[in-house]
């Protein structure tokens, strides 16, 4: 075996003059030495993957990367062995989970006011603290092309781990979370803002099951996310912005999803073409189905209480009662989301914009 020759810091991943595919000096979380050239290869990874001592929904995420990967390159057979054991994974996934599920499901359709409550359990608002404390926002930021043409960073590689493993330990109650991270093709500026430490993202479910996939910030080689802000605030609030939808989704197909109710859940929103809709798309609100104006509520909650802190945060949102949008420059200053509606020329004295506002209100209440 060839001896290894470390990648220094800002040489380019497909330099010759290094032998490391990414910055790896302590791969904490990473399991080495996956390949998919041959099936032999293939199912000498898979074997890896078993006894690699991860959690199981950071098996089956590397499992899926591999997959991927081995289809790119036009090698199906060993893309076959990967699917193979990805469909393992899902058995055991739905055998652990389904009694498990059934009772949480049942918790969330007899509680009163679920959607505030639900949102403020351990397993949302733990995941706060446990982002202010991960590495994605300290490693490499730079992205590169891979052999098989996919576009990479160290940081993205960095969230999909730690959020998997974030997942796994926490959420086994909603079934399989898997983490989906693409690095923006455009340079992001570290005096661009925390706020662009993420250039999109989305929920959907498939037979793999629940799905969140991020569009992650690429900076200059050597550079770090840490440089644009608070970027692990930002993370949590969108993240739990789509795990929002997610509950939403369980309710809908109460307890048991699949991919018909799936498609049921989501025709509305796509009938309606709510994605471009610049102005209406923050004030989609079906009565059973993907709530924007519900899930904006949310972020605007967890964005200004972030900012100001709970009491502040109280007195600036308006109560049940009131008829008016209070200061509207004091919520553009601390909402990301109120700017976000602003540079989309959102008409503020609409109803729905203050029904939003009392539904942050009650989120902030319990937070």
């Amino acid at each position: 075996m060839a001896k290894r020759v470390p990648r220094k810091k800002r040489q380019r991943r497909n330099s010759p003059n290094h032998s490391d595919l990414y910055t790896d000096e302590n791969p904490k979380g990473t399991i080495q030495g996956l390949k998919f050239a041959t099936v032999k290869d293939a199912e000498a990874s898979v074997n890896k993957i078993k006894r690699s001592g991860k959690a199981h929904n950071h098996k089956t995420q590397a499992a899926i990367a591999m997959e991927q990967r081995a289809k790119a390159a036009g090698k199906k057979s060993a893309a076959a062995v990967y699917r193979k054991f990805i469909e393992q994974q899902k058995k055991k996934t739905a055998a652990k989970n389904e009694n498990t599920l059934r009772t949480f499901v049942r918790k969330i359709l007899i509680e009163r006011q679920s959607r505030f409550n639900q949102m403020s359990k351990e397993e949302i608002t733990g995941l706060r603290g446990y982002l202010q404390n991960a590495n994605f926002m300290n490693v490499d930021a730079g992205g590169d092309y891979e052999a098989d043409d996919t576009f990479v960073s160290e940081a993205q590689q960095t969230l999909i781990e730690e959020l998997s493993d974030y997942f796994g330990e926490t959420f086994p109650p909603y079934g399989t979370i898997n983490i989906i991270a693409r690095v923006d093709l455009m340079l992001t500026l570290p005096n661009e803002g925390a706020d662009k430490v993420l250039k999109g993202a989305s929920y959907f479910y498939d037979d793999v099951g629940h799905n969140i996939d991020l569009i992650i910030a690429q900076m200059e080689d050597g550079q770090t996310l840490s440089e644009l802000g608070d970027v692990a605030k930002k993370v949590y609030e969108v993240v739990s912005h789509e795990l929002l939808h997610m509950h939403q989704f369980i309710k809908f197909s109460k307890g048991e999803p699949t991919l018909e109710k799936w498609e049921d859940f989501k025709r509305s929103y796509e009938e309606d073409d709510v994605a471009n809709q610049p102005q209406d798309y923050f004030f989609f609100d079906p009565e059973d189905g993907p709530s924007e104006l519900e899930t904006f509520a949310f972020q605007i909650g967890n964005e200004i209480f972030s900012d100001l802190g709970k009491e502040a945060a109280m007195e600036l949102l308006p109560s049940r009662r009131a008829n008016s949008v209070p200061d509207l420059d004091a919520l553009k200053k601390s909402s990301a989301s109120v700017r976000s509606m602003a540079s989309r020329n959102v008409n503020f004295d609409r109803p729905e914009f203050l029904d939003m506002l009392k539904r942050s209100r009650q989120y902030i209440s319990r937070m």
